[in-house]
């Protein structure tokens, strides 16, 4: 394959190029920030499990490069890479249904981002702590979190917007309206900015996902008359992913965008078209299994078992066809422990 033996070459200039660059020069350290950009770039899009050790595999060769190395400036690079490797390492581990794991590799990264005064890995770390707790039944915890990573009012790119984002959500999960409600109207402030990340991939915000988040935080509040924002807030983004390329698609947000347009459709009464919401979901996670889906598949099924729902024969159909998908899933997910803690 051509991919392939262009790749080769890189590899073998990479190699020679660190052999000249000694002991550490600004040729290995731009080359580790290219692996990272690569490695974050094609997260979204990539099966997990081979990102999460090959994201292994550089932070390793950042911590050695650390302990040859003794100029100021380059401690402080090899530290950042590292701190962002250990947030995609959470991410993944997270994606993979490794909770503690996830929340390991963040304590690592907390460390990195200090060590440096690093505004932006704080942050971003402390969020997916937060979305962390969010997934794993812990809003208070979450909110806190969240409420921490807002306060680095220093932090670059998408960071706070994605902070207040998972904040939202973590609020209106306990009930906390006007709050909730406020961040949201600091969501949409800062929507409107022009803000680029450092990195790309999974280390950014898009604008669909700040959507999508919206989404979730008026169907967490619970309340039948947020249906319809919740539902506006999905349309839009599932307009935004839907202009991407099929490839460059990111389907684990689109899968969770369409589970929440199916709630917010049930809390508004509607039952048509449900099954049609569902379908690329189940697609999707044929080709890159994430565990919250699951979760979330089992959070639909929950308001699917209620009386209304099962007096509904379509309803009833999409109901079993979940219990027998998640059901499925958790029977084959085959994935070694020593793995998902790498």
């Amino acid at each position: 394959m051509p991919e392939q033996a262009v790749a080769v070459c890189a590899e073998e200039s990479q190699r020679y190029g660190a052999r000249m660059d000694t002991p550490i020069g600004s040729y290995t350290i731009d080359e580790l920030e290219a692996a990272l950009h690569a490695v974050a770039g094609a997260y979204p899009y990539t099966p997990v499990l081979p990102t999460l050790m090959r994201a292994k595999e550089l932070r390793l060769r950042a911590w050695t490069l650390r302990e040859q190395c003794h100029r100021p400036m380059q401690i402080h690079d090899l530290h950042r890479i590292a701190g962002w490797l250990s947030v995609v390492m959470a991410n993944a581990s997270f994606d993979l249904g490794g909770m503690a794991a996830a929340q390991t590799h963040l304590r690592v990264s907390d460390l990195h981002a200090e060590l440096v005064g690093d505004a932006t890995l704080r942050a971003w770390s402390r969020s997916l702590h937060a979305l962390i707790a969010y997934w794993d039944g812990r809003p208070h915890d979450a909110a806190e979190h969240a409420a921490y990573a807002c306060s680095f009012t220093g932090a670059q790119g998408t960071t706070l917007l994605r902070a207040y984002g998972i904040r939202a959500r973590a609020l209106a999960q306990l009930g906390e309206i006007s709050k909730a409600d406020a961040s949201l109207r600091k969501v949409e402030e800062l929507r409107q900015d022009d803000q680029r990340d450092e990195f790309p991939g999974i280390l950014t915000f898009p604008q669909a996902k700040s959507w999508f988040w919206t989404a979730s935080a008026h169907i967490g509040l619970g309340m039948r008359e947020r249906a319809a924002q919740a539902e506006d807030a999905a349309l839009s983004a599932l307009e935004l992913y839907g202009v991407e390329a099929d490839e460059r698609r990111r389907s684990g947000e689109m899968s969770l965008t369409l589970l929440d347009l199916a709630t917010a459709r049930l809390l508004r009464g509607e039952h048509d078209g449900i099954e049609a919401n569902l379908r690329p979901v189940f697609s999707a996670m044929q080709r890159r299994r994430i565990e919250i889906i699951v979760r979330r598949m089992l959070q639909l099924t929950a308001i699917l078992e209620q009386p209304a729902c099962r007096a509904i024969q379509p309803l009833r159909e999409v109901r079993e066809e979940l219990h027998d998908y998640i059901h499925y899933s958790r029977q084959s997910l085959s994935l070694p422990q020593a793995e998902v803690n790498a």
